[in-house]
This record gives structure tokens, C-alpha cells and sequence, in this order.
């Protein structure tokens, strides 16, 4: 099957493959193109955005698929050859650095696509979005920073001599007697918060335990099919075993924790039209792949939604 490419851009702007304007595309606004199955492909963003860098990349694609694609882009292979590419632009110019001073320390965040944390002058990688820290507390051997970033906090670990370390990322993140609580809701299709415990030191964090909750009141238990198959298939990712049975019929061969990073829906449909969602596997920073995963369900009911995954492959 011919593999189509399917292009997006962190901001509006033209797109040329091959050395000819193929479009324009956006965040919202893909342009859909068949690409050769083997070879290389080149392509170039030019933003329409002020202050934006234009874009260069060669994608390698072997068997259908891209090959370790390079910096400035993001990959996701889809099934049926479908291959989601979007292009980032830089920017032309750094943008000013925030400062300030916690406790009589010189902090600062430098913006960037990654930003840094500056701590006496000494830099450590902070998550997307990462803001001025608000908070510092000092244990036995080690600094911590806690700050805001587009996926909830961060907490930053610096050494006595403010050393980087290491750095952790939460929806939110509390700090406790010895220990750093953080709970992230993972947004999945039932509703899981994710606890985890942490003990600081001036090595980094290290995971003392780690619970799963309902993010909210209780639990959404699927009411279709394809929401039983996501469901099953995001607990058993988990390590929740006991639900995950409780989607399945009796006997089913359950995926292990760590088979993928999360379970999708399919975007482009499935191959021969089955029924099907997806496991997402990442093969570098920036390329992931979708494995199909074919199901049946049956309306055998019970206490986690109508539906029982009898087959799975």
C-alpha cells in the first residue's frame, strides 16, 4: 500500500516537498500526500508567522515507513502507511530569559524549546512550559525548586553546591515530610490519577510507591466496544491487572505492562476494516508507531461497562 503523508505545522505556512509548493498547512489544517515507499523525501515549512525560521528535513522512508527521522520534526506511523509528520519552526530569535531570587539564590529560566533553569549559575533541562520557580526548600545535601509547566509542576533538584541533578514532572506536586507526593490525571478513557512517592536526596528522586486512583468521583466504565478494547488495554499498560480482566472474557491473554507508552483509537481506520485500536510504541524522540490491535467484544455485561473483550491479536 502507497504510504500517505500527512503534514501539520506548529504554526500557518507553506509547505514544498520534493522542491515543488505541494500547500499550506497549520496546527489544525493537514495537507494529505502519497509519498514513495522507499527513498528519501525533502521537505521545507516556511511560517507565515513573524519571527519564525523556516524548516529543512530529509525523511527516509523504507517499507512504507519513515527512518529515524531528524530534528524539526515529529512522526507518527499510523496503519495502513498513513504517516502523521509535523514540522516545527523556531524561533528566529531567543526570547528574554526570566530572573529572580529565592532565599538570597540568583535564579532564572532562559526560554527556549527547551527551557533551562538557572540556579547559580548552573543549568538543568525543565519540562515544556517551564515558568520561574516559587518555591525552594533546602534538605540534607540538596535543593528543590518547585515551579509551573504546561503538563502541571515541576520540582528541580539541585545538589549542596547547586549541581543539577535531576528533575521531576507532575499535574501536581506536593512536598511532605521526607518525601515528594505527585499525582498526574492521565486523561484515559475511565479516568485514572496516578500517585506516586518519592524520597529526594542529592542523587535525585527515588520512587518509594506508586497507587492508581479515580481522578474523579469514580470511575467512567466504557459503554462501547472500542472503549472496552482502550480500557483493557490502558490498565493492563498499567499494571492493573484485576481490571484489566474485569473487560475481558475468561482465559484472554492479556498485554504486560511496558508492551507500549499508551493505547490510542485509530485515526485512518483499520486494515480490512476490523475492528481495532491502536498501541503506541515510541522508537526515538521523534518518531512513534502505531501497531494495530484487532478485538472482539461481546454485550456479555458486568460491573465494568456492557461489553467483554472475548478476543484479542
Amino acid at each position: 500500500m502507497q504510504p500517505i503523508a500527512i503534514f501539520t505545522g506548529s504554526q500557518p505556512g507553506l509547505l514544498h516537498v520534493n522542491g515543488r509548493l505541494a500547500g499550506e498547512i497549520a496546527p489544525e489544517a493537514p495537507f494529505f500526500t502519497p509519498v514513495t515507499p522507499q527513498g528519501n523525501l525533502y521537505v521545507e515549512f516556511f511560517p507565515y508567522v513573524r519571527g519564525r525560521l523556516p524548516v529543512a528535513a530529509r525523511i527516509a522512508f523504507q517499507n512504507g515507513a519513515p527512518d529515524s527521522p531528524g530534528a524539526g520534526l515529529r512522526c507518527v506511523h499510523w496503519p495502513g502507511n498513513c504517516c502523521e509528520i509535523q514540522l516545527f519552526s523556531p524561533p528566529a530569535f531567543s526570547p528574554e530569559g526570566v530572573y529572580g531570587m529565592l532565599d538570597g539564590t540568583p535564579v532564572a529560566v532562559l526560554p527556549g524549546e527547551t527551557p533551562l533553569l538557572r540556579v547559580a549559575g548552573n543549568l538543568l533541562a525543565l519540562p515544556a512550559g517551564g515558568k520561574l520557580p516559587h518555591l525552594h526548600l533546602a534538605g540534607a545535601g540538596f535543593h528543590l525548586y518547585l515551579g509551573s509547566a504546561d503538563a502541571g509542576e515541576y520540582l528541580a533538584c539541585f545538589d549542596e553546591n547547586y549541581q543539577p541533578v535531576d528533575v521531576l514532572t507532575a499535574g501536581s506536586i506536593h512536598l511532605e515530610e521526607g518525601s515528594v507526593r505527585a499525582l498526574t490525571h492521565l486523561e484515559d478513557t475511565v479516568g485514572h490519577l496516578r500517585e506516586t512517592l518519592w524520597r529526594p536526596s542529592s542523587e535525585g528522586f527515588s520512587l518509594m510507591r506508586t497507587d492508581y486512583h479515580w481522578a474523579n468521583a469514580g470511575p467512567a466504565w466504557p459503554q462501547t466496544p472500542e472503549d472496552t478494547a482502550l480500557a483493557l488495554l490502558e490498565a493492563a499498560l498499567l499494571g492493573l491487572t484485576d481490571e484489566a480482566r474485569g473487560y475481558a472474557a475468561p482465559g484472554l491473554t492479556l498485554p504486560r505492562e511496558g508492551d507500549g507508552e499508551a493505547a490510542v483509537a485509530l485515526r485512518y481506520g483499520a486494515p480490512q476494516g476490523r475492528n481495532a485500536v491502536g498501541l503506541l510504541r515510541a522508537v526515538s524522540e521523534t518518531l512513534a508507531r502505531v501497531q494495530p490491535v484487532y478485538y472482539r467484544a461481546e454485550p456479555q455485561g458486568g460491573p465494568q461497562g456492557p461489553y467483554r473483550i472475548t478476543a484479542l491479536e
